[in-house]
């Protein structure tokens, strides 16, 4: 789990596949969003000033825009 730079803001990384945004501030039980492009465990979360990187056992790295929360970069080692 990492949050944002003003701590509004968590992500978390499951075995299930995906990535998930949580709007702390909404005080909400449900994820405003779900980044679910992962074929296996999502491992590995990283977030910069304007993005979002996750790594899974699927053999990708996934970018995504930290506020749109969409998916920009697909990189696959194989």
């Amino acid at each position: 789990m990492k949050f944002n730079f003003e701590s509004t803001m968590l992500f978390s990384a499951s075995v299930d596949g995906t990535c998930k945004a949580w709007d702390l501030r909404s005080r909400s039980y449900e994820p405003t969003q779900t980044m679910n492009e992962a074929k296996d465990n999502v491992t590995s979360l990283y977030l910069t000033d304007s993005q979002i990187l996750t790594g899974s056992a699927d053999f990708s790295i996934r970018r995504y825009g930290l506020t749109s929360h969409m998916l920009l970069h697909e990189f696959t080692c194989i």
